[in-house]
């Protein structure tokens, strides 16, 4: 069964550009099906799940030099159906967890390591009409939340589609 990367790109939110740039630097590991010019490259489902785990690294603003060593990781844990649901990225110290909830006391509580002024709530940046966030968030205080469940789910819906 597979897709074409139109499909994956519209799930995976990422270009044909990145795809051949992350491909140039070796970030892509899976193998890729072959292809024809003028013909629209094929996916398997596990070249779609790299590709879609790669793209929300990148989104999340991780160095992608960590990228292979994830995306192998959560392809054997998607493969074996034990990948943890969320993987939450601290950029300020390059620290992450693994989550079952996206609870964010618990968040500050790992990531702060016990400052005793540490407050804040969930701020969605698609909520605001310009996509900005108010000034008075400091960066420091962000953290990048992939939701690998639902990358997940989003790509196999794809390959469902298709039966």
């Amino acid at each position: 069964m597979e897709v074409i990367f139109s499909q994956v790109a519209g799930v995976a939110g990422c270009t044909l550009n990145q795809l051949n740039a992350w491909s140039l630097r070796g970030l892509l590991k899976t193998k890729l099906l072959p292809t024809t010019a003028g013909v629209a490259r094929k996916f398997t489902r596990k070249n779609a799940l790299e590709l879609a785990f790669l793209a929300a690294i990148s989104d999340a603003g991780m160095p992608l030099e960590l990228a292979p060593q994830l995306v192998r990781r959560w392809l054997r844990e998607a493969g074996k159906g034990i990948l943890k649901p969320f993987f939450v990225y601290y950029p300020v110290s390059g620290n992450s967890i693994y989550l079952d909830d996206t609870n964010l006391n618990r968040l500050a509580v790992l990531f702060y390591d016990n400052q005793d002024d540490v407050s804040g709530e969930w701020i969605d940046e698609n909520a605001s009409p310009d996509n900005s966030l108010p000034a008075e968030l400091n960066p420091a205080s962000r953290f990048n939340v992939i939701a690998l469940c639902n990358i997940v789910t989003s790509i196999d819906k794809l390959f469902m589609e298709k039966d």
